[in-house]
């Protein structure tokens, strides 16, 4: 009787860990996707920075509205939920 409730108490266990291996893989390959996806946008929208160091300033600046612009996108209309599952 007792090693049947230890038998029990390590499949659940078992099966527990096997959801949470899960789960992870599955977290995992969506931030390697997400983080594909924003590479693959990234690329196609930056140009190269400049080897002059005057032009750095004007650059960082067009990063920066460049990723404010893809935050107010995702925020007004929902295109990046990462909420959502």
């Amino acid at each position: 009787m007792r090693r049947d409730r230890e038998n029990e108490i390590r499949e659940m266990e078992l099966q527990r860990q096997r959801a949470k291996d899960e789960a992870e893989r599955k977290r995992q390959e969506f931030m390697a996707g997400q983080s594909r996806f924003y590479g693959e946008a990234l690329k196609h929208s930056l140009s190269k920075m400049g080897l002059v160091p005057i032009n750095f300033p004007s650059y960082f600046a067009l990063v920066e509205n460049l990723f404010f612009y893809m935050k107010y996108l995702s925020n007004t209309f929902r295109i990046f939920d990462f909420n959502a599952q």
